[in-house]
């Protein structure tokens, strides 16, 4: 049986970060979407999506990534991906969602598990 997804937001001190666990596909792409955009329009910048727990993601959610990453370009928002697991940096990978840039792969930020 599929693994749901799961979304937790941290909006604390130490930033926005968007936790997502399970599987990414076009079944929960829109509350994928819906939970990106609350972390970005909360206006902290940089915002962190930790994809660290992401065991399935089909191109459904690089679509909301790459939305969520126009969004935030438009609202003075610095969107950093976090730890993307293996199944995430697959699809990211052949999509080429990703671009040089070392700040889209940071480390899992302290106390976040």
């Amino acid at each position: 049986m599929p693994e749901s997804a799961q979304f937790e937001r941290d909006d604390g001190s130490d930033g926005n970060v968007l936790m997502v666990r399970g599987e990414i596909d076009v079944a929960v792409a829109e509350d994928f979407r819906r939970e990106s955009w609350a972390l970005i329009q909360n206006g902290n910048s940089p915002a962190f999506i930790n994809l660290s727990a992401v065991t399935f993601m089909d191109s459904s959610g690089v679509d909301v990534l790459a939305a969520a990453k126009r969004r935030a370009a438009g609202s003075d928002v610095e969107l950093v991906l976090v730890e993307p697991s293996r199944p995430a940096r697959l699809v990211l990978a052949v999509t080429e969602y990703l671009d040089a840039s070392p700040r889209q792969w940071l480390p899992q930020p302290r106390g976040q598990s």
